[in-house]
């Protein structure tokens, strides 16, 4: 492999079809964890990673097993999607599709926002939060009342933003992309955890 090549495949993963990098980072750990030990209402928490095979790139490196002692109290996904274009909202006019599943986009030409999921045993989504919003446009998403919408997610209800998920004004790229993520993840999830 030429070093070109390899630097590419560093530099656009998304564009080469891997999977996203790890977002579980010593820097965001403790807070991650802090997370966990709120949702499940317990002391400690220990996260790993997940220990069968993960076929999906969409959680390949990002689906954790979130334990108390030896107890599965459930699981972590870590996901990174897109918001509005780099150079503001404004340069989004052209993409008339916002329903589109944004993370298939160059992930070159947008800001992107991380968000954790943290689903119970019995596969139910009890938080969704923003981990880390560098953007200057569409921060709104990370609003916990708005971010309670998906609580209770089992994949029988539906999703869809402005319809029955709630659109935010100034964050109308965010939360379509939140929406089409949290929807697509937990179709990939299921599929995983049910092997």
């Amino acid at each position: 492999m030429t070093k070109l090549s390899i630097i590419f495949l560093l530099i656009f993963p998304m564009v080469a079809g891997l999977p996203q990098a790890s977002l579980l980072t010593k820097k965001n750990r403790s807070k991650v964890e802090k997370i966990a030990r709120k949702s499940f209402k317990v002391e400690a928490v220990e996260i790993s990673g997940f220990e069968k095979a993960v076929a999906s790139k969409n959680l390949k490196g990002n689906l954790f097993t979130i334990k108390n002692k030896d107890s599965v109290l459930g699981h972590l996904v870590l996901r990174r999607v897109h918001g509005c274009k780099i150079g503001g909202c404004e340069a989004n006019a052209d993409n008339s599709a916002m329903a589109v599943y944004f993370s298939d986009f160059d992930e070159s030409n947008y800001e992107t926002f991380d968000y954790l999921m943290i689903l119970n045993a019995e596969k139910e989504i009890i938080k969704v939060q923003v981990i880390d919003y560098p953007g200057e446009h569409g921060y709104e998403v990370s609003s916990k009342r708005w971010l309670r919408q998906f609580q209770g997610y089992t994949g029988n209800q539906s999703l869809d933003y402005g319809k029955n998920v709630d659109a935010i004004s100034g964050a109308t790229i965010s939360g379509n992309s939140i929406t089409s993520d949290i929807k697509k993840t937990y179709r990939d999830f299921v599929g995983v955890v049910s092997i």
